[in-house]
């Protein structure tokens, strides 16, 4: 085909992947497939969808994708965390625990310039530069790493 996908992921319900067109050499997109409950598919609604769609609302230098449980989360070249889908236990990040249609960029892991990133079903982890952890969202088992099982609706640093 006339793609070439540099990533891609999967979990629960579902799948993305980050791909470029071969011959045009345009920006990267996000395409997402799959169960679309709570707007794990980023396009806006919470309709599942058998083929892959572009997340279109992501800005066009996305380099690691990453599915957990009816959530996403993608990080740019720049360094910027963007969540979506399913809010629940506050695995997206925004400091809530509401569902996103549509991708938002963490804007709490502004000024940590995200290198690595791993979602859980219902928790997220980055590797930030300086080599430091972020972590988010259950902690029912100390999924957070940061020493208790208090919820982290907004990242923590891990201990």
């Amino acid at each position: 085909g006339g793609y070439a996908v540099a990533m891609v992921a999967a979990a629960g319900l579902g799948g993305s992947a980050v791909y470029s067109e071969k011959k045009q050499h345009k920006p990267k997109t996000v395409l997402a497939w799959g169960g679309g409950l709570s707007g794990a598919l980023g396009n806006g609604g919470t309709r599942n969808d058998p083929r892959p769609l572009a997340v279109s609302s992501l800005p066009p230098d996305v380099t690691i994708v990453s599915c957990g449980d009816a959530w996403s989360a993608a990080s740019t070249a720049s360094g910027h965390l963007y969540t979506w889908g399913k809010g629940q236990h506050g695995r997206l990040g925004h400091g809530d625990a509401s569902d996103l249609t549509v991708p938002r960029r963490v804007t709490m892991m502004d000024g940590q310039r995200v290198l690595s990133l791993a979602t859980g079903s219902c928790h997220g982890a980055a590797v930030v530069e300086g080599g430091e952890v972020m972590a988010w969202g259950r902690n029912w088992h100390g999924e957070l790493g940061v020493g208790d099982t208090k919820a982290g609706a907004s990242p923590v640093r891990m201990d």
